[in-house]
C-alpha cells in the first residue's frame, strides 16, 4: 500500500502532492467541506487534502506533526535528566560500611609497614 502511495506523488519536492489528484476529484474520490468562520476541520495522518481558502477574510492551513522515534523519545529522555539532576542525585552511589573497612584496613597495613 505505501509503495501505491509513494508511485502517485509529485516527485523532486519536499512536500507530498498527489499527482492523481484531479483524476480523483472527476472520479467522485473526492469529498468537499465548506468551513464556518472559527470551525477546524481534523484530518487524520495519511488523508490526502486540499484547502481553498473562499473569501478574503480566510485561510487555510496545514499543520503537519511527526510522531518521535524511540531513538528520539531516549535521547531526549536523556537529555532532560543529565540536565535537570541536582544535589543526591549527582552523587555517586558508595557503600559507607565498605569505605569504613578498607580505609580501617589501609591504615593498618600502613601502620604495619612503618613498624
Amino acid at each position: 500500500r505505501e509503495q501505491e502511495e509513494y508511485e502517485t506523488l509529485v516527485g523532486g519536492i519536499d512536500v507530498r502532492i498527489l499527482s492523481t489528484w484531479e483524476e480523483d476529484r472527476q472520479r467522485g474520490y473526492v469529498e468537499r467541506f465548506e468551513l464556518d468562520p472559527g470551525d477546524v476541520l481534523y484530518l487524520p495522518p495519511r488523508i490526502p487534502h486540499c484547502g481553498v481558502a473562499l473569501t478574503d477574510g480566510c485561510m487555510t492551513l496545514s499543520v503537519g506533526l511527526r510522531a518521535p522515534s524511540a531513538n528520539d523519545m531516549v535521547s531526549r529522555l536523556a537529555e532532560i535528566m543529565t540536565t535537570s539532576i541536582a544535589g543526591k542525585a549527582v552523587e555517586r552511589i558508595t557503600d559507607e560500611d565498605l569505605l569504613e573497612s578498607n580505609d580501617a584496613g589501609n591504615s593498618a597495613t600502613a601502620n604495619d609497614d612503618n613498624n
